[in-house]
């Protein structure tokens, strides 16, 4: 199976989503799969790419700057998961966070797109109804919600 994990969290990150994505990521290349995890880095010290194993890793070089950040990962990642999905489809889209995650996961194309949010920093985005809708049509794109 080909999967794509999406997560900004992930090592070198200290952290519960760090870890989790990165356990989760290597146990799924263990079982056989192509995982292909797109992360985030802030300066050159890691590489673009990178394998621990059988797992891939594309790293986005970022400024580590609020808002940013994250604008900054989504053009390049949207960029290349796009591209990648035009050349073999992925199986299964992961990833794991509301923003910029999810943005970055609806370009990709995949059938079975799964979200596991890990805070509940996304009830925010119910206050208003404006942002309540916008969560729901970013989330119409997830199979699965974890």
């Amino acid at each position: 199976m080909r999967i794509c994990i999406i997560s900004q969290n992930f090592y070198p990150t200290i952290g519960g989503v760090a870890v989790h994505v990165l356990n989760l990521s290597k146990e799924l290349s263990n079982l056989g799969n192509d995982v292909l995890v797109l992360t985030i880095r802030y300066n050159r010290e890691f590489p673009f790419k990178e394998k621990i194993g059988n797992l891939k890793i594309i790293r986005f070089l970022v400024p580590n700057i609020g808002k940013i950040r994250g604008l900054s990962f989504i053009v390049q990642a949207v960029s290349f998961l796009f591209i990648s999905s035009l050349i073999k489809q992925f199986d299964v889209i992961h990833w794991h966070s509301i923003f910029p995650d999810t943005i970055v996961a609806i370009f990709g194309m995949s059938k079975n797109k799964i979200c596991t949010n890990h805070t509940s920093s996304f009830l925010e985005l119910f206050d208003s109804k404006r942002k309540s809708r916008f969560l729901k049509l970013l989330f119409r794109r997830a199979k699965k919600i974890i």
